[in-house]
């Protein structure tokens, strides 16, 4: 008789395989969120076409050894190499 009690308050429980398959099926959601990688994010950015923008290196110390026209050059931004998108892109959090 004990045993059909339990069997009975067992029953009256939540449904136990109703829990298990929506706590499979929101495995897929609850997995971690990806997160930005600060360094990759003060260096680059990406513009609405998708390409990765970056600063041009050598610009930062001696300054007065190099012409003006080529700190001007420096001055500037430009893209990184495509090779390296996937990369970068996924440090941003893009992919």
């Amino acid at each position: 008789m004990i045993r059909k009690v339990r069997e009975a308050n067992r029953l009256r429980l939540p449904c136990r395989e109703l829990h298990e398959s929506v706590s499979k099926r929101n495995v897929e959601e609850n997995v971690p969120k990806m997160k930005t990688h600060q360094g990759a994010a003060g260096r680059f950015s990406v513009n609405k076409k998708g390409k990765v923008r970056r600063r041009r290196a050598g610009h930062n110390h001696m300054l007065e050894k190099k012409s003006p026209k080529r700190k001007r050059r420096l001055n500037s931004g430009t893209f990184a190499r495509t090779q390296d998108e996937n990369r970068l892109k996924r440090l941003l959090g893009e992919r």
